[in-house]
């Protein structure tokens, strides 16, 4: 009865040894392997509109005249390049009036810093037939990976 006590005792220690060892070479022994993952180097682009106000104000025949400002922020540590500015007059119809707008136009610069921000200049539309109850604005443009992207906001128009 003792044998077999032994060779039970020998076979657990010998199936705990190769476990360990299985277990330390799947760790990686090797000094030059990471322990944990690295971050992507420089982040990744990510633009949120903020501060966005739009007013009107009646112009002459029956047309009208909007203004609109904004601020971008970089959220995700990587800078972007503004490729297109777009604004959409909204009437509470359904009707809509859409005028792109050069980005050298839209902004002081086309590049938000990586977590920085870039506030427009006023984006005006002017002799607009419809009385808009919304404007959204579209941003177009490039993360720092080169892939093109959008983000959009709407706001209420106010009186102005």
């Amino acid at each position: 009865m003792r044998s077999l006590r032994s060779r039970s005792g020998f076979r657990f220690q010998l199936i705990a040894l190769v476990v360990v060892c299985a277990a330390s070479l799947a760790c990686g022994g090797d000094d030059d392997s990471p322990t944990s993952p690295s971050p992507a180097p420089g982040g990744s682009t990510a633009i949120v509109i903020e501060n966005f106000t739009a007013t009107s104000s009646a112009a002459g025949g029956g047309t009208f005249n909007y203004r609109a400002s904004l601020r971008l922020r970089e959220t995700g540590g990587a800078s972007a390049t503004i490729t297109g500015v777009s604004v959409t007059l909204t009437q509470t119809s359904g009707v809509t009036v859409t005028q792109d707008v050069a980005p050298a136009d839209a902004f002081p610069a086309t590049t938000v810093a990586a977590n920085g921000t870039l506030t427009s200049n006023t984006l005006s539309v002017s002799a607009v037939p419809i009385q808009a109850s919304q404007v959204a604005v579209r941003i177009t443009y490039t993360t720092a990976a080169g892939t093109t992207t959008t983000v959009q906001a709407t706001v209420t128009v106010t009186a102005g």
